[in-house]
């Protein structure tokens, strides 16, 4: 069977993302292989013109791993994510900012940067799991509608990518350990309140289950404040 029989044959690319606020953390596997790989990026996104784009390309000597060239665009939006968008246009990490607004432009970067990777074609079907901030958890239902209708079409370094959503999946940070501890214990979790807490780079959460139920209400999040040095 030749390379392009078994890319067209390419019908499914599964990613989990957890987009941290020190690194862009990415598990991805496709219905090829099914072998899982691990894929890091910075956590960097720059907005940017059509014109800084062109310069760069332009300007552009030697070769680099795509995770070091990522940039994307959706309709004339155009935004440099990861090393790129750190190195070449000084961005910042955006941790005051909600984190599945930038988490579109990473999840696209991403799926360019595995396209690339594995040579794959540029129209794919994904399915994507994804870890929000309790306090963004509400969020995931627009989040998911905005992901779904940028990833239709959208131009990369490399050209246009037409990407369908076949499944999408969205849990409240510390969700997956609530459900194998779950697992662990089985019914007995419905006659306790059992507490998650979880400490990251940009933020400390709690996820609470009362008799067996996470609420909305019961999802605390505290962010922290950048601390700026006194003279």
């Amino acid at each position: 069977m030749s390379t392009n029989t078994q890319q067209k044959k390419v019908a499914l690319l599964t990613l989990a993302l957890d987009f941290g606020g020190s690194a862009t953390k990415i598990v991805y596997a496709t219905s090829l292989d099914q072998k899982a790989r691990l894929l890091c990026m910075e956590p960097e996104v720059a907005v940017l013109g059509r014109e800084s784009i062109l310069e760069y390309e332009g300007g552009k000597l030697g070769s680099s791993d795509p995770e070091n060239v990522a940039w994307v665009a959706v309709g004339e939006q155009y935004r440099a994510v990861g090393y790129l968008a750190q190195s070449r246009f000084y961005a910042n990490a955006g941790l005051s900012e909600l984190k599945y607004e930038r988490a579109i432009y990473k999840t696209l970067a991403a799926i360019w940067v595995i396209k690339e990777k594995l040579q794959l074609g540029s129209r794919l079907g994904v399915a994507i799991a994804v870890l929000l901030p309790p306090g963004e958890y509400e969020d995931r239902e627009r989040f998911e509608k905005m992901l779904r209708s940028s990833l239709a079409e959208y131009q990369t370094p490399t050209g246009r990518m037409s990407v369908s959503l076949k499944a999408f999946n969205c849990k409240p940070e510390g969700g997956g350990i609530y459900l194998v501890h779950r697992r662990k214990v089985g019914e007995v979790l419905k006659t306790r309140v059992c507490a998650i807490a979880m400490i990251g780079y940009r933020n400390a959460s709690v996820l609470v289950s009362q008799r067996g139920v996470i609420g909305v209400r019961n999802c605390k999040q505290e962010r922290f404040k950048p601390q700026t040095s006194q003279n």
